[in-house]
């Protein structure tokens, strides 16, 4: 008896050790997730910047139980510094602006999207998109498909290498373009407001 008893006792110590190690290795995964997916707080009036159609738009966020907890807090990601540099802000802001002053002028001169779904091959040269990859898989027909910003149709590759600004569809740094697009004349140019450009060139670099 006193054996059993003995044996009962190792078993339920060993079974006591088993769980702590597991709640000590589950305690220690979430502490590095923690560590990873760190989350930033950004400080006082929060303007969300969306893109529609290639054109930027802008709208500030209410403060408080208004805002989002997945819009109140920042996530990094790869290639986060890119994205927030203060030249990348500074077009971002500058285009909602343009688009927000055209008002109706920009709906006159903008160009709906043809959707991917809606096209088998380059509405340029005619064929597939993938015509120039070395795959032909989904992904990559994909990858090899891109929108004109200024006619909204759906080109691959080698059609739409070049890029251009387009002040009066409110896209004020270059974006990318089909060959056509890229030589058409410009329909009209709008010089930026008088008083944007107030952040020194050091801080754009």
């Amino acid at each position: 008896a006193a054996a059993a008893a003995a044996a009962a006792a190792l078993k339920d110590a060993a079974a006591v050790a088993k769980e702590a190690a597991e709640a000590k290795s589950k305690a220690e995964i979430e502490a590095i997730k923690e560590r990873t997916n760190v989350l930033l707080v950004p400080p006082g009036r929060i303007v969300h910047l969306y893109v529609m159609q290639g054109v930027y738009r802008a709208v500030e966020l209410p403060d408080g139980d208004g805002v989002a907890p997945f819009i109140g807090r920042i996530e990094p990601y790869m290639n986060m510094m890119d994205d927030h540099r203060t030249r990348n802000y500074r077009e971002a802001l500058h285009s909602a602006r343009l688009a927000s002053q055209l008002g109706p002028a920009l709906s006159a001169h903008q160009k709906p999207w043809t959707p991917f779904t809606a096209v088998d091959v380059c509405m340029s040269c005619k064929h597939d998109f993938t015509w120039a990859s070395t795959s032909s898989s989904a992904a990559q027909r994909c990858l090899d498909m891109h929108h004109c910003h200024r006619c909204g149709g759906v080109f691959c590759e080698s059609c739409s290498q070049h890029e251009r600004a387009m002040p009066e569809l409110a896209m004020v740094a270059p974006v990318r373009v089909c060959d056509a697009c890229f030589f058409a004349p410009s329909e009209g140019t709008r010089d930026p407001p008088a008083d944007f450009d107030f952040i020194p060139s050091a801080y754009t670099d």
